[in-house]
């Protein structure tokens, strides 16, 4: 099930991101592009715990807004809150057999053609900061093998937030996290003002979010802010 090809590409790419000025929320995004693509799984998402332990939305592959929102309610309601909360991975390729155990998750995956959903922890240590869920519409096994491939990146991808030197100077880790978290909204926000103006969709809008701070040398949350202290101005960008 793993791509081998894609893996290796992956931590060439994360190799370099750690040793450089770590974008959090954008590194965040490729790991999860390309989870799905090692994968073989459809939508990948990461959630953070906030100061109140509930799991939020980090970052996610690029999908329309059906699976952003089946991404968002596996990690609030389904397999990554079961996750977070236990520190193991929870792996599912029967995904109608889980309904008693997530009856709101499994109802709407089913309803959005999703059949199998797998989750591991985010790690500190032994503690569980997050978790990375994975939802895809077919039910191939997932190998125990496969399960520890998935938990190596996600633990990479800890190592990404922590590593940010925005996220480094924080004193707390709860402080770390919300900044990462704060810095998602923006995104977001921004994405949403994207997809009125530049009349895209929701993962054009974050392609063209990212772009823009690849060609002038921007972090994404930087992007976010501008956009959203200026969304007629910086409609331009779009047009360009």
């Amino acid at each position: 099930m793993i791509d081998q090809q894609e893996l290796g590409t992956f931590f060439v790419e994360a190799a370099g991101a750690l040793v450089g000025d770590v974008d959090v929320v954008d590194f965040l995004h490729t790991v999860a592009d390309r989870v799905s693509r090692i994968s073989g799984t459809d939508a990948v998402g990461l959630g953070l715990a906030d100061h109140h332990d509930r799991l939020l939305l980090l970052a996610s592959s690029d999908g329309d807004g059906t699976q952003l929102e089946l991404v968002r309610l596996g990690l609030e309601e389904g397999p990554g809150r079961d996750c977070h909360r236990t520190g193991a991975a929870v792996v599912h390729h029967d995904l109608p057999a889980a309904a008693d155990r997530w009856p709101g998750f499994v109802a709407a995956a089913l309803a959005g053609g999703c059949r199998s959903v797998h989750a591991v922890p985010l790690r500190l240590r032994n503690e569980a900061v997050g978790a990375m869920g994975l939802f895809g519409r077919d039910d191939e096994p997932f190998a125990d093998e496969d399960v520890q491939v998935v938990q190596a990146v996600a633990d990479v991808a800890t190592i990404g937030i922590l590593q940010d030197r925005a996220l480094r100077r924080a004193e707390e880790l709860g402080s770390r996290l919300q900044h990462a978290l704060d810095d998602r909204i923006l995104v977001e926000q921004a994405r949403g003002v994207v997809v009125v103006v530049a009349g895209v969709d929701v993962a054009e809008a974050l392609t063209l979010l990212r772009d823009h701070g690849c060609r002038h040398g921007l972090h994404l949350a930087a992007v976010a802010r501008a956009v959203l202290d200026d969304p007629h101005g910086t409609a331009a960008w779009w047009r360009s």
